[in-house]
């Protein structure tokens, strides 16, 4: 069987499943960052080589109709080969165009009015037909407007397709950054739930034990370090209750010590009240009075200790009634005459009458200690 892990185990086990999770999150959208910052330099670099194209294909464009123009008035072989060279430049540039699906068919409409200028040329120099030239490159013009148009709306869109996937990343980061949240909060509620609940058995464990209910056994469910202040409170309830069996027990016998001599002080001040040792005087008789009312009162003192270790610790069950302090007084002193004598005091009670709710034998023999 495997041990039960401590609470620090599990609240550890919890720190370091959030921060995986918060990690993955973070991970996984600095990934998806980087292959989006990766797309957009490739669409950049892409964009600005088809620029590259479309410009060039634009001054070629310009030095075709140029080569062409004096070749048709001068008639120089030279002219035409720079037409064709500057042709062939721009099929290259043109390809590069319609391979990255910029505007096709006004690619194939391009060449279709190149070669209808190379057969103007082909019949040799003829200014009259110089406006058939220019007008096949007003056409030329008009297409590379519209692969320039086509070029524009082309990056336009994946502008918007590369912010579009931005948008979707930030908001599945979001909703993955609350769902940690939630998880974290989840986590941290399961963990209050889970210490709160032996938190109160253990204050109900400590309060047992202040109120002196040592009977019951204290175990506590949870993890293995809760679990372990359970068995260090059952330990000193047991301390507690070894304490309490030892402390009644040495009341018992002092107790039982103490009533042996005080039976036999008992009958021998009945003996001088019932006259067996002869007439009392006056003096004599109070004398035994008080010693008789003193040992009665030490009697009951006893049977008080023997009930000690049972009331100590119940408070509530005092018995509580308006008791008049100055006869209580008054009796006291009656009973402790001998002691003033002795000292060769004279205690007299006075004051106005007072009542107090109190237990009348607790307060009493309070009152006596004093």
């Amino acid at each position: 069987m495997l041990p039960r892990p401590s609470f620090r185990q599990l609240l550890l086990a919890a720190f370091m499943l959030v921060a995986l999770l918060l990690g993955g999150v973070a991970l996984r959208g600095q990934l998806a960052l980087e292959a989006l910052l990766d797309k957009a330099r490739d669409d950049a670099g892409r964009t600005l080589a088809l620029n590259g194209h479309a410009e060039r294909l634009d001054e070629l464009a310009l030095a075709m109709e140029r080569a062409a123009r004096q070749f048709l008035v001068l008639g120089d072989s030279t002219l035409r080969q720079r037409f064709r060279r500057s042709a062939d430049d721009a099929e290259i540039h043109l390809r590069a165009l319609a391979e990255a699906g910029v505007a096709p068919d006004a690619a194939a409409d391009w060449r279709g009015q190149r070669r209808a200028v190379e057969r103007l040329l082909a019949d040799g120099p003829d200014p009259s037909r110089d406006a058939a030239v220019v007008q096949a490159f007003g056409e030329i013009v008009e297409l590379q407007a519209r692969l320039t148009e086509r070029l524009r709306a082309q990056t336009e869109a994946r502008n918007r397709a590369l912010q579009g996937e931005i948008e979707a990343l930030r908001l599945a980061l979001g909703r993955q950054w609350a769902g940690a949240g939630v998880l974290g909060l989840v986590l941290a509620l399961g963990l209050a739930v889970g210490l709160a609940r032996p938190l109160r058995r253990v204050e109900q464990a400590i309060v047992a034990l202040g109120e002196n209910r040592l009977e019951d056994r204290i175990e506590i469910p949870g993890p293995s370090d809760v679990r372990q202040i359970g068995r260090r409170l059952d330990w000193l309830r047991l301390r507690l209750a070894g304490q309490d069996a030892d402390k009644a027990r040495f009341l018992r016998h002092v107790s039982h010590e103490l009533k042996t001599p005080l039976a036999a002080l008992r009958e021998g001040v009945a003996l001088l009240q019932d006259g067996v040792a002869g007439p009392l005087s006056a003096d004599q008789r109070e004398v035994s009075r008080i010693l008789a009312d003193n040992t009665a009162a030490l009697q009951r003192r006893i049977e008080d200790l023997l009930s000690f270790n049972a009331t100590a610790f119940a408070a509530e069950r005092l018995v509580r009634r308006p008791v008049a302090l100055a006869p209580l007084l008054h009796e006291l002193v009656s009973e402790q005459q001998l002691q003033w004598r002795a000292k060769g005091l004279q205690v007299r009670v006075g004051g106005d009458e007072a009542t107090a709710d109190v237990d009348a034998a607790l307060l009493r023999t309070a009152l006596a200690n004093l």
